[in-house]
């Protein structure tokens, strides 16, 4: 019988905090504030209360009760919490999730339906925002339950999952994610592309070494990802390498020369010109404003 990575219990007893938790506000402000800088980790917010100026990468966002709010490396880089947030939040690395090629598909879809991080309960009848709730309920419930290792990580993850389902159908305006994706086959070629970008981008920053592992011409990946996710595939690792800078200027004991190198360039004015030309502004400049 094939097994897979959560049939071995071993496997799933090496999960800790900097893998998976789950917490109430405010509680998880402090968790979040000390969650390591990193290039895959999300955190999936359920809001309790109506609340205002909640700030991500200087847009400002009004949050109403029962709305869903997912922070990931591409849009947390820098964000102001209201004081008042009520809710319950789950954060999560992307190894925890996508266990399997379904996990990992099923988790892209979601993080593509829609170009904001909040996820309005306007759209949903009360009943359903109960049912969402509750999930989130149980999550808090069962991370915090002394059962079995591995059936508790599967119930999360599986709780995740239907999380993800609801905020796929939460997005107004936009065909269902299976007509938005057309074709299975850029979808999972372009999945297949992120995956490897997510591991290598900051050794290989170039189309032809992705081109030669997906076995693709750099014409086809190109059309893939346009027609996929309306982005070239230069914009999509530029934009993997500004947001692991953003991320790392967060750091304020690394030099802008230690990050420049740590992302692959060989030069640290090649970096402030490349980050000045996303950013309109230097890292250094970046640095002082928002930290």
């Amino acid at each position: 019988m094939n097994t897979t990575p959560t049939d071995n219990l071993t496997y799933q007893q090496k999960y800790n905090q900097t893998d998976v938790w789950v917490d109430t506000f405010p509680d998880a402000f402090e968790k979040i504030k000390v969650t390591p800088i990193r290039s895959n980790f999300y955190f999936l917010i359920l809001v309790l209360r109506n609340t205002n100026n909640l700030k991500i990468d200087g847009l400002d966002y009004d949050l109403s009760k029962y709305d869903l709010l997912i922070l990931t490396p591409f849009n947390s880089n820098n964000m102001e919490f209201p004081e008042d947030l009520s809710g319950i939040c789950i954060g999560f690395n992307e190894q925890f999730y996508t266990v399997s090629k379904v996990h990992h598909q099923f988790f892209f879809d979601t993080l593509k339906a829609s170009n904001s991080p909040v996820y309005s309960s306007n759209y949903f009848l009360d009943s359903e925002n109960d049912f969402v709730k509750q999930m989130f309920v149980q999550l808090l419930d069962k991370y915090n339950s002394e059962m079995d290792a591995l059936l508790k990580w599967r119930m999360i993850r599986t709780l995740i999952s239907v999380t993800f389902l609801y905020m796929q159908k939460r997005v107004p305006g936009e065909a269902a994610i299976h007509k938005k994706f057309e074709n299975p086959k850029s979808k999972k070629l372009v999945s297949d592309f992120i995956q490897l970008l997510n591991k290598h981008f900051i050794k290989e920053n170039k189309i032809g070494f992705y081109v030669e592992q997906l076995g693709i011409s750099s014409a086809e990946l190109y059309r893939k990802c346009k027609e996929v996710l309306h982005m070239s595939p230069k914009e999509l690792i530029q934009d993997k390498v500004l947001s692991e800078a953003k991320r790392m200027l967060k750091n304020e004991e690394e030099t802008v020369q230690e990050i420049a190198y740590n992302l692959g360039f060989s030069e640290d004015t090649n970096f402030i010109k490349f980050f000045q030309k996303q950013m309109k502004m230097t890292p250094g400049d970046y640095r002082k404003h928002f930290f």
